[in-house]
């Protein structure tokens, strides 16, 4: 086993293998630049220009000690978005591994979260930390409707059928719709199994 910077160890492998997971990298690397590239132009920054770059360059020479929360929305942004720079510096030319891995991971996060913003408002008043968990929450929220959306669908086309019916209990129908019920609802992508669906379209059924 040969070791690695950080202590760890990486298997013993060909420089065939090596080259391979290099050509991989390098390919997750030309991706990560375009990503990054349409991150920027999203808040009308080009990275490609040359003084672009000398502002960042610039700012990462200057040891500095502000607060973000300093920050206007703009330049949290900015900041943002020279720190994903950085990354692109750390992996241009760079056959180290886990250099490379190390900044295509933090460097795809931080691009993952400008490409993501709909709005620089949402950085309004927040610290970035702030703004990274308001994010998430909201993504996360938005996640979740998407994804109950067909259930809530196939929920309310059993409710109609059971209306439509004359059965004595909720259970009685669960069961002679369970059938009906499950291939509806593979048609709008809302997967019953067949261990729990009676119980769950009887559970619908109840709700008044």
């Amino acid at each position: 086993m040969t070791k690695r910077r950080d202590g760890r160890s990486w298997p013993i492998s060909s420089r065939f293998e090596r080259e391979r997971r290099l050509k991989t990298l390098d390919a997750q690397a030309e991706w990560y630049q375009e990503k990054l590239i349409q991150a920027g132009l999203r808040i009308n920054v080009d990275v490609r220009d040359e003084q672009v770059q000398k502002k960042f360059l610039k700012r990462f020479e200057k040891e500095s000690r502000s607060d973000l929360r300093d920050l206007d929305n703009k330049e949290y942004a900015e900041r943002f978005l020279e720190m994903a720079y950085f990354q692109h510096l750390i992996i241009s030319g760079n056959r180290d591994e886990t250099e490379i891995i190390d900044a295509l991971c933090l460097g795809n996060w931080l691009v993952g979260v400008l490409v993501s913003m709909t709005k620089i408002e949402l950085f309004d008043g927040m610290c970035a930390p702030c703004a990274i968990k308001a994010h998430a929450s909201k993504i996360g929220k938005a996640g979740a409707a998407k994804k109950l959306a067909p259930l809530r669908e196939l929920e309310s086309w059993t409710r109609a059928k059971y209306a439509a019916g004359a059965w004595p209990s909720a259970n009685r129908a669960a069961h002679e719709l369970k059938d009906a019920v499950i291939d509806h609802g593979r048609k709008l992508g809302a997967v019953l199994t067949e261990q729990n669906a009676q119980r769950t379209i009887a559970g619908w059924l109840r709700k008044k």
